[in-house]
């Protein structure tokens, strides 16, 4: 048995003597090659942006016995580096990544004189973090020119993210938020309607759509419209003798105004026991009343449809009516938005606030 220490090309024959004389064999031509390796990699193939890959590999042979000792290159980004193979022909290294996407990497073992060179890459993908977006409302049903409170909560960012709320498919309102938000709708049309949240994802951060609530809008019955109206008649009646109860001031008011004024105030405990009787109706009368007093202040001053109560209290304060218009959202929200149930003083005190918002309201535009 004999065995070659170079590559290369080598002619075998033997000779012999027969009769005397010397005879040679047919030739046999050997090609000696190096012998072939191979590179096995692997990793667990993904992470999130800025968390490491930890890539694994081993050095072999074509006989499947371990290289030793020798150096392998790494290459990741066009960046490349030198490793060593451990007694067990295995090595390893880890990668990072600051933006998200699919990375190749590469190991080459570039030979010696006795084994050929040899080569693998592995894919490695890096992820955005997900991000869950989670909504609902204060209530499922509302009437024609309600408003309704949306509640978010957003799990998986850390600081402020770019919201975006669609009602119908169509864009409503963007905002920034973090962790909870809450976003006031108003419906002109009655019907049903969806709304979702949509974050658009940023460099870090995955996009992310949340679940989808139907909200029913309905119009008004006709017992609610003549309630109302019954209501409006009154307060009417009531800032018109505050009116002149003001411009009288110096003189004082008489005692049949006195008298229509305090009339007028058992008209509405009338109406407020009558609501007591429908509880139904009294609640969405009341709505209704602030409403009409928030929808004609934002047409007054011609504000966006989008200003919240507590914004328009801010944006008005300084005017002769403020306080009054303060006192009937804080009593609206404690009842609306804070579930809690009216008792007959709150509901008198948010008459009184209304009838004496008109009145201021009607006295401002005279003077």
């Amino acid at each position: 048995m004999y065995s070659f220490d170079t590559v290369g090309k080598y002619e075998v024959f033997a000779t012999g003597v027969k009769d005397g004389n010397v005879e040679k064999s047919n030739v046999l031509v050997i090609n000696v090659v190096k012998i072939p390796t191979r590179i096995i990699l692997s990793s667990k193939g993904s992470a999130y942006i800025n968390e490491s890959i930890r890539v694994s590999g081993t050095l072999r042979d074509y006989y499947g016995r371990p290289l030793k000792g020798e150096e392998v290159f790494g290459e990741v980004d066009g960046k490349r580096f030198g490793l060593i193979t451990s007694p067990d022909g295995d090595f390893s290294f880890n990668v990072t990544s600051s933006e998200s996407g699919r990375k190749i990497v590469k190991v080459t073992y570039p030979g010696n004189e006795i084994y050929a060179k040899s080569k693998a890459s592995l894919d490695l993908v890096f992820l955005k973090y997900p991000v869950r977006i989670t909504i609902k409302a204060d209530r499922d049903q509302i009437k024609e020119g309600e408003t309704v409170k949306i509640i978010g909560e957003i799990t998986g960012v850390n600081g402020e993210v770019p919201i975006e709320m669609y009602v119908d498919g169509t864009l409503y309102k963007s905002f920034q938020a973090s962790k909870n938000f809450e976003v006031e709708l108003g419906f002109n049309n009655t019907g049903q309607h969806e709304i979702y949240a949509y974050f658009p994802g940023n460099q870090y951060y995955d996009e992310a759509k949340s679940n989808v609530i139907s909200i029913e809008v309905v119009e008004f019955s006709i017992m609610e419209f003549l309630l109302f109206a019954l209501i409006l008649i009154l307060l009417g009646g009531i800032g018109y003798l505050a009116r002149k109860a003001y411009i009288r001031r110096r003189t004082g008011i008489s005692d049949e105004e006195f008298v229509k004024l305090m009339k007028a105030l058992e008209e509405l405990e009338k109406i407020e026991k009558m609501e007591e009787l429908e509880k139904r109706r009294k609640i969405m009368s009341l709505r209704e009343m602030y409403r009409d007093v928030y929808q004609k202040l934002l047409k007054y001053y011609n504000l966006k449809p989008s200003i919240t109560p507590r914004e328009l209290i801010s944006r008005l304060r300084g005017e002769n009516f403020s306080y009054y218009f303060e006192r009937i959202t804080r009593i609206h929200e404690k009842h609306v938005y804070g579930k809690r149930p009216l008792r007959r003083q709150d509901v008198l005190e948010f008459l009184r606030n209304v009838a004496s918002f008109i009145a201021s309201f009607i006295v401002r535009e005279e003077l």
